[in-house]
This record gives C-alpha cells, structure tokens and sequence, in this order.
C-alpha cells in the first residue's frame, strides 16, 4: 500500500459520532443538498446581466471567434497567454515598485511593499491594461489605474488575513503581513494603500480627459466601496456557521467580495482607453461573469490544492465552516457553474477585434484548466472508496462510525446519497486541510524558535531528554 493510500485509508478510520445507517444530520445536510437546490443558482439572480438569454444561439459565434483568435494571417498561431501574463505583470511589477519607493518611516513602507510586491497572480491589473487595450488605449496610459487597482487588492488581501477577519497566516506563499509586521502596522499600512492608490491614479495618468478621469474614480470607489466589495465582506462575516443561508446570499457574496473588483479593473481599464458606452456595458456583463467564475474556481482550488500549490492556506475554507459553492452544491455542480459563467462572460467578447479580446478570452478558460484534481490522488481515493462500498454492503464493517463511511450512507430529504465524486473531493479537501494546518503551525513555531534563543535552546535541550 503506497503512503498516500496508507493516509486516505487512516482519513478511513477517523472516527466522527454514532450515526445509524441512512441517517440525516445538520452537520451534512448543507454538504448535501446538491440535488435540492442545483437548479436555483440557474434561476434569474440579481445581477441579471450574468444570464444569456440564448446560449446556444450564440454558442456557435463564440467558437468562430475564439478560432479566429488563434490564426494570424496565412498561418495558424495560438495565443501564448503564459507569455502575455508574464510580460504583463514585469510590467506591472515594475510600475508598482517605482511608486511605492522605501522611505521615512522605513518598517511601514516595507509593510506596505511586502505584500504589493509579492507573488501574486496579477490578476485585476492584467484584466484593467487588457480592457484598455482591447477599446484602443495603450498599456503606459492605463498602468497608474492598473497599480491603483492592485494597491487595493494588496489592502484588502492584507486586511482579510487579519485576526479580526479570516485569521490567515500564509498570502502569496509567504507569512501574512502582520504576521511580520503586526496588526497594527498592517491595518495602517492597508489604509495608507487605499489613499495611494486613488492619489496615483488622480496625478500620474496622462493624456485622459478630466472628466473621464473623474467618472474612473467615482467607478472604482462605488465598487470597492459599502455597495460594492465591503458589501460582500461584511454580509460573509455576518453569515459566518449559519445553516440556513442559502445560494442567493452566496452569489451576493461573491459578486460583490471578488466579481465588483474584476468589474471595477474592466471598466476603469475600458474608461481609460477610451470605450464607448456600449463596450463599457459588454465589459460590464464580461467582468462580473469572469469576476463570479474565478471565485467559484477559488473556491474549488480550497478544497483540492495544496498550500504549496495554492501560497495560502488550504482548506481554510472548509475548517472555519465558510460559506462555499463546492460546500453548497457540490464540486461537480460547481464546476459546470463555473463553465456556464466562463460561457458566458465570452460571449460578450464576440463583436471585439478578435487579436485584441485573445487576452480576455484565454482568461477565462486559464482559470478552468486549473480546477483538475491530480488523477493519481482520485484514482487512488476511488479504490478505497469502492472497497469501503464493498465491505458495507456485505456487512463486512458492523456499526460502522468512520468519515468515509458516514459520507456513503448518510443520504438527503429526497433519500439520494452523496455521489462518489463529491466523496473524493471533500476526503481530498480533509487531507489537505489537514496537511496545511500542521504546515502552518510548524512554520511558526519556526519563527518564534528563531526569534526567542532562549526557547530554542529549551527545545534543543528537551531533544536529549
């Protein structure tokens, strides 16, 4: 038996609480409902432009126009995204540093800095210079809105990781801001990157009317602000455990905690290029359908990537009991959720020159690739979860109380039983909580031996005991 099977089949044996065969509890009914409630998140939600009224009208333009996208003259050439991405963000990261120099007071600019200029995916000023690119405006006079954008995201990254919030201890694969820097330093350095953020993009874009300048900022603030991402921020806090929150407070979640950033990176991009109404209100619909996929996607990668894989803490989701679509519908309904909205956010590119939309259209679909679980761990879980199917049928196991076989027997109002695939992910998602949080732990308790001698030589001594 290989060690990853030898731990799925200890995850087995875990034991949880005395549950008779085929029963129902509060803990698990939320995990399933998948079957009760798939079809809501496909009713008219309240943001209404996510919903095509003809998909399969469109369905056929949108293939015509991603082909084109790939071919360029005489011969074909695919897009190279990775490319465009890595370009992208040296660019952005160049812009970034020069505008948050060091200076008096030294450790609150190195606060401010550390979590700017660490390794992130880039994501909403990639999305803000693509925008402007795509109506004709140029990446040197939309790249102070797009570092405004990330200054922002820096801030709010920052914030969320905080005690008083999400209690992160890794960002962007490195410890959280305070917990280098302290709380303190963090929320004033976060409040510090908000001010800068809307100074730089005020004073240093050039060759913009004012008064477009102005509609850009009032955009960006409205979305960032108590109608928009706060929103979302605060009514996740106030639902936190609740079991009778349902999908349409989940989908006011996202769209305002992750879909109005996107939204706001698209629309000062498209506004700073120059973008007629009529695209602002297409990119408009395209950036809250792409901002709404990439956090279903986000919240898929929780549960089935590693901190490793993911530069922040897996599985946090899941421990602190957050509200989740994979929690809410399951991984596989959640995953056609996210390919009917990535569906959807590229059929507002249609109509767009097709070399210039390349960008946004490759976006999309980079962000499904990224949601596959690594087959070997499935095929592996799937084994042992058809040998635990076989041994309960056949009265093999007696009373049994273990996780897995709690999740094969324990069924919904409608009688149905978790499906197999849903039963793989949560056990990758246990594994890999578990592993994170361990991992977690190690690496401060490193810090803290390095800070303090005097407990590093107490660990030391006790080591020969």
């Amino acid at each position: 038996m290989s060690m990853r099977k030898g731990v799925i089949h200890n995850l087995a044996k875990l034991s949880t609480r005395d549950t008779p065969k085929r029963s129902r509890s509060a803990g698990t009914k939320l995990l399933l409902s998948s079957e009760e409630t798939t079809e809501v998140i496909f009713l008219p939600k309240a943001r209404s432009f996510c919903n095509s009224t003809d998909l399969s009208k469109n369905e056929s333009e949108v293939i015509k126009h991603e082909n084109i996208c790939r071919e360029s003259g005489k011969t074909t050439s695919v897009f190279d995204f990775k490319s465009y991405m890595v370009q992208k963000i040296k660019s952005v990261n160049q812009a970034l540093d020069a505008a948050v120099p060091i200076r008096e007071p030294i450790k609150f600019h190195e606060a401010m800095r550390y979590s700017l200029l660490s390794e992130g995916k880039r994501v909403c000023p990639v999305l803000c210079i693509a925008a402007c690119e795509l109506v004709g405006g140029q990446e040197s006079t939309v790249m102070p809105a797009a570092c405004g954008m990330e200054m922002i995201i820096s801030m709010c990254l920052m914030h969320d990781d905080l005690p008083c919030m999400d209690n992160g201890d890794l960002r962007r694969g490195k410890l959280s801001n305070h917990k280098v820097f302290g709380e303190n330093v963090t929320v004033l350095a976060g409040y510090s990157l908000v001010a800068l953020a809307f100074e730089h993009m005020a004073t240093t874009t050039k060759g913009v009317h004012p008064k477009t300048m102005v509609r850009a900022v009032g955009e960006l603030a409205r979305l960032i602000g108590p109608e928009g991402a706060v929103a979302g921020q605060v009514l996740d806090l106030l639902c936190g455990d609740k079991s009778d929150t349902g999908l349409e407070e989940l989908k006011y979640i996202h769209s305002h905690k992750t879909a109005d950033f996107t939204e706001a990176a698209a629309i000062v991009g498209a506004l700073v290029g120059g973008a007629s109404e009529e695209e602002i209100n297409r990119l408009r619909k395209f950036s809250q359908c792409f901002g709404l996929m990439y956090q279903v996607v986000d919240d898929i990668l929780d549960v089935t990537k590693s901190s490793e894989q993911l530069g922040k803490t897996a599985g946090k989701d899941l421990l602190a009991n957050k509200l989740t679509y994979p929690k809410m519908i399951g991984i596989g309904k959640s995953k056609e959720y996210a390919q009917k909205l990535s569906k959807e956010a590229k059929e507002q590119l249609v109509g767009f020159d097709p070399e210039k939309a390349a960008p946004l259209l490759a976006m999309t679909d980079f962000e499904q690739l990224s949601t596959e679980h690594p087959k070997r761990w499935r095929k592996e879980i799937q084994e042992v979860i058809n040998q635990r199917k076989s041994d309960l049928s056949e009265n093999i196991i007696v009373a049994p109380d273990d996780i897995l076989s709690q999740m094969l027997q324990v069924t919904n109002e409608q009688d149905q039983f978790l499906n197999e695939s849903d039963i793989a992910s949560y056990i990758v998602g246990l594994l890999q909580g578990g592993y994170s949080t361990v991992n977690a732990a190690i690496t401060i308790i490193m810090k803290y031996m390095a800070k303090y001698p005097n407990v590093y030589s107490e660990v030391l001594k006790s080591k020969w005991r």
